[in-house]
């Protein structure tokens, strides 16, 4: 019997995974939980990482293997192996807080109203960070600190939270299914707007706290400019950016848009505005502010990128 089962899908970083799994089967509390490593395709050591530290540990450490490559297939392995009416998620990059699991099992507790919890994303710098990656360029590397008051979200006030801290009740995926392979990124911000949209709610509580691991490569401004572009063509599958009103709120599809060379008027506008502002950041010395002003501009040429797409596909608005 297990309350919790943390699911942890992987791909050829057996090094990293270690230390991970570690963190995990170290966590104390009362909470029964078990642990679940998806193989998502690697030819590494991973599976000797995870089947040696099952050997060692009294807790439960299964091992499964998804040959299809793609963290969306590898969560929703895992979430079909789970038998805890908790499901929680962390990456092979985190390190885990000694008392998360046992805070995932008693927030739930606490809170019988919400359908899922996730918390604090703090960094485990390689080196030390350049002076430009402050708290405005960090959705790169998932670092997540909405500050020290717990709050909720749904789809009057939606903030994503990332699946290296979050967990779901399991009813969650019955009622939505799982984490969509049309997303080979920003799978957690859809499958989420999924549950906004069908009336779900979230709590953000910062005594939930993981560490992440930020290597050197992604502190360099090239990563940045290539997630940006590339979470603006995830958005753009979402419709984020058409169902979002002007308070911020997610919102029903509205109606026909005024199409220019085949993308939506207004996101034309928001780029030469978003162009506007990198523009006139330029001269500053606050390089923090004029990278994330570029990245702006990066993330709205994806989403417009995107645009082809969508229309080969129908691709319409989320149920």
């Amino acid at each position: 019997m297990c309350d919790v089962s943390v699911v942890v899908s992987t791909r050829n970083r057996a090094e990293v995974l270690r230390n991970c799994l570690r963190s995990l089967v170290a966590n104390d509390g009362t909470a029964p939980f078990e642990i679940i490593v998806v193989d998502n395709g690697s030819t590494d050591g991973t599976r000797k990482v995870v089947e040696a530290l099952a050997h060692e540990c009294a807790r439960p450490l299964h091992y499964v293997w998804e040959p299809r490559q793609g963290v969306s297939y590898g969560r929703n392995a895992g979430v079909a192996r789970a038998v805890g009416r908790i499901i929680a998620f962390t990456d092979d990059d985190i390190q885990v807080a000694a008392n998360w699991v046992e805070r995932v099992h008693r927030l739930f507790e606490q809170h019988p109203d919400v359908d899922c919890i996730g918390g604090l994303v703090l960094p485990i710098w390689s080196e030390p960070p350049p002076s430009w990656l402050d708290s405005r360029n960090w959705p790169p590397l998932s670092i997540t600190d909405y500050g020290s008051q717990p709050f909720v979200i749904d789809a009057s006030h939606p903030r994503c939270l990332p699946t290296s801290n979050l967990a779901f009740r399991r009813d969650v995926f019955d009622r939505l299914g799982g984490f969509s392979g049309d997303f080979p990124r920003a799978q957690d911000a859809e499958l989420q707007m999924r549950l906004w949209l069908r009336g779900g709610r979230e709590l953000y509580s910062p005594i939930l706290v993981v560490y992440t691991a930020v290597p050197r490569e992604r502190m360099r401004v090239n990563y940045h400019r290539r997630w940006h572009m590339t979470n603006g063509r995830m958005c753009a599958r979402m419709r984020l950016r058409e169902r979002t009103a002007p308070d911020g709120s997610l919102r029903a599809c509205p109606g026909r848009q005024r199409i220019i060379c085949g993308t939506p008027a207004f996101l034309w506008r928001e780029l030469g505005e978003a162009l506007f502002d990198w523009l006139a950041s330029l001269p500053r010395r606050d390089r923090a502010r004029r990278i994330e002003k570029e990245m702006c501009v990066r993330h709205l040429v994806g989403y417009i990128a995107e645009q082809p797409r969508l229309r080969e596909h129908h691709v319409g608005c989320p149920k």
